[in-house]
């Protein structure tokens, strides 16, 4: 666990020819919520500085003072209390936390993203669980837990990957249980010291809670996928109780199809006419989403996977040192919804990508929810590469692949910065760390590429060591 007190930033390697303007390039990392700052200097001195701290939330707090994790998180279970303690002590230690509503942490470690009010910039750290974290991107002090209006405080999960508004504020979707359970599509914004949320539409469950972890977006419709990756609620109900892990209180349905729910953000309800059913698929990731007028049709980009279950197991370290890869095995996929279509639907798609591997995609956000050429992300540079190695743009339209890779390191989500005058989609660079299999032998460092000919411009070295990362976001100082 990385050193609390260590707080500093630690000055990295000069480099040049950077050409953008003072930039704050947050990236969020695994383990207890820890947030990572990496800032290029508003000077000519083209200093870098990172910065790391783990946010202090109750789940932090509690695991610190105890010594031991003692919350379940999403494939870890929380290590048993004390074992002197009688099994009945631990009931009541369980139905004691239920009673006081403190049944799932507030473990932030997912994502952070920026969110503008009236006063400026807010940074938020987001979990899959309704739990919202705001701190100080100056001193990464954790400031206040933000909590949602009554009509959605209900809500049992949510997605970490928002989707920002022309407003300022942000789309988002959760689940709320009960005796008819629904997905929630709600709309979220920082207003001074207030978080509002406003309901925004409901969805029916269709043959049980699914699990999802994003949702895409257009200027006309929101697209969730309920794929066949369910939630088992007698585990659920009791999954406090019997110390499991989420991942515990999932099973795959093989027979299921994959289904796309549509709503129409004029009326905010849902398309109802039409049953769109795909090939049982899940996925993580949403890599963006557009309006095909000419053809009448939305399409639809995922990195899929054949079998939801297996791709959370493999993904767990003991499968990955037995070779099992399965988990990285994302395929990149266009599905093709036509919008004129009634009654029980197939959903056409296509591979645009017969790389090895892609994940954690991102874009160019000015394209979110529109026609795009480029998506980056992360792959593998061989076949018989053990881990996600590798950072790799794809052209959407001719299929063409390119790779930055350096033997030894791993790469983290690429974060696509557009550069101020831009004149092309892919005008900008990426930003990835990259760490060491070695890390005595070989430092981490930030990676800028140019976007367009993909090709490195400089590096940054630091000389502590960093966490692997998840999601991140970035934001210019001004």
């Amino acid at each position: 666990m990385p050193d609390v007190a260590s707080r500093r930033p630690t000055p990295s390697r000069r480099f040049r020819h950077v050409r953008r303007r003072s930039l704050v390039a947050p990236t969020l990392v695994r383990r207890i919520g820890y947030d990572t700052f990496i800032r290029f200097a508003d000077n000519n001195a083209n200093d870098v500085t990172y910065t790391g701290r783990l946010l202090e939330t109750n789940v932090s707090k509690k695991s610190i003072a105890a010594g031991r994790l003692v919350d379940e998180s999403f494939g870890t279970r929380a290590i048993a209390s004390d074992p002197c303690q009688t099994t009945f002590a631990r009931f009541f230690s369980y139905f004691s936390q239920v009673v006081r509503g403190s049944r799932i942490g507030d473990n932030t470690n997912v994502n952070v993203v920026p969110s503008l009010d009236g006063k400026g910039a807010k940074w938020l750290a987001l979990t899959e669980m309704p739990f919202v974290w705001k701190f100080d991107p100056e001193s990464l002090d954790t400031e206040k837990l933000l909590r949602f209006n009554p009509e959605l405080s209900r809500m049992f999960t949510m997605t970490a990957h928002p989707h920002a508004s022309s407003d300022g504020g942000m789309y988002n979707i959760g689940i709320v249980p009960g005796a008819r359970s629904s997905y929630a599509i709600f709309k979220t914004g920082v207003t001074g010291s207030k978080y509002a949320s406003k309901l925004v539409c409901s969805l029916p469950v269709n043959d049980g809670l699914s699990y999802y972890h994003s949702f895409g977006i257009t200027d006309r419709y929101f697209i969730f996928v309920e794929s066949p990756l369910k939630w088992s609620l007698p585990k659920l109900a009791l999954w406090r109780f019997h110390r499991r892990s989420f991942d515990d209180c999932m099973y795959w349905i093989n027979d299921k199809p994959s289904r796309f729910r549509i709503v129409d953000r004029e009326t905010n309800k849902e398309i109802v006419n039409v049953t769109y059913e795909a090939e049982p698929f899940f996925s993580f990731h949403h890599v963006n989403a557009f309006e095909d007028d000419v053809n009448r049709r939305l399409v639809v980009d995922m990195v899929c996977y054949r079998n939801g279950k297996i791709a959370f197991n493999s993904s767990f370290l003991d499968e990955l040192n037995r070779g099992n890869k399965e988990g990285m095995r994302g395929v990149f996929r266009r599905f093709f919804l036509p919008l004129n279509a009634t009654g029980k639907t197939k959903v056409e798609s296509e591979v645009l990508s017969d790389f090895h591997s892609l994940e954690l995609p991102r874009i160019n956000g000015c394209h979110n929810g529109r026609p795009y050429r480029f998506a980056y992300g992360l792959g593998l540079s061989s076949p018989s590469a053990d881990f996600l190695d590798s950072v790799v743009k794809l052209n959407t339209e001719t299929k063409e692949t390119r790779l930055f890779a350096e033997k030894g390191t791993f790469a983290s989500e690429p974060v696509f910065v557009r550069a101020p005058d831009s004149k092309s989609e892919d005008d900008g660079v990426i930003l990835s760390v990259l760490l060491s299999g070695n890390p005595d032998e070989k430092k981490p460092f930030l990676v800028i590429l140019d976007a367009a000919s993909f090709k490195e411009i400089a590096r940054a070295e630091v000389t502590c060591r960093i966490p692997t990362t998840f999601h991140g976001n970035f934001m210019s100082a001004k």
